[in-house]
């Protein structure tokens, strides 16, 4: 088998037919992420926040109910001329709330060096540990905003997606529709 395929599949077939489950690994999660291909192409930046704001939103509903925090924050960007840029940031705390993700994808985007119509845009988080405890701060502002944020997913799981969230988001109600995921449907089960 292996000098048939030429190459380490090959030998992968080869333990696969005696009985080896070599494929039979159960990675961890090492990321979360949502990307919209735009309908129709955006130059400015203030175009596209609204869409930024609704892909950092169901990143983090994803990312809350499957337990994670993040310490990285990444913005690709494909653009309609077949360019390609991506830029990603980690943080030395974790980040758990909506607006902290959205402040810094935004700050990512905002340093894209083209200026050209964009085909695909893409938010990710990055550094993810399961963890329900929190470092807590002198005052309890931290507690209150983890609080905050369960909250509003527990409302918007209960009651729809987007019920309680950011005012940009009506504005992109007709721009980002919701499509159905073929890969990493984990946390949909």
């Amino acid at each position: 088998m292996i000098r048939a395929f030429h190459s380490i599949g090959g030998y992968y077939w080869y333990l696969r037919l005696r009985g080896w489950e070599i494929d039979a690994v159960d990675f961890a999660r090492k990321s979360f992420g949502n990307s919209y291909a735009l309908p129709k192409p955006f130059w400015k930046l203030e175009d596209l926040l609204p869409i930024l704001q609704k892909l950092t939103e169901k990143m983090c509903f994803r990312l809350h109910t499957s337990g994670f925090k993040a310490r990285g924050v990444g913005v690709a960007v494909r653009y309609k001329t077949g360019n390609f840029w991506h830029k990603t940031r980690l943080y030395a705390d974790f980040i758990y709330k909506p607006g902290d993700f959205f402040t810094s994808a935004f700050k990512l985007l905002g340093l894209a060096p083209y200026k050209e119509p964009v085909h695909t845009l893409t938010v990710f988080c990055f550094g993810l540990i399961k963890t329900d405890t929190f470092q807590p701060d002198l005052f309890g502002v931290e507690e209150k905003n983890y609080k905050l944020a369960d909250a509003v997913d527990a409302i918007n799981a209960k009651w729809g997606n987007f019920v309680l969230g950011p005012a940009s988001i009506l504005l992109s109600k007709d721009l980002v529709k919701d499509r159905i995921a073929f890969g990493g449907v984990r946390e949909l089960t």
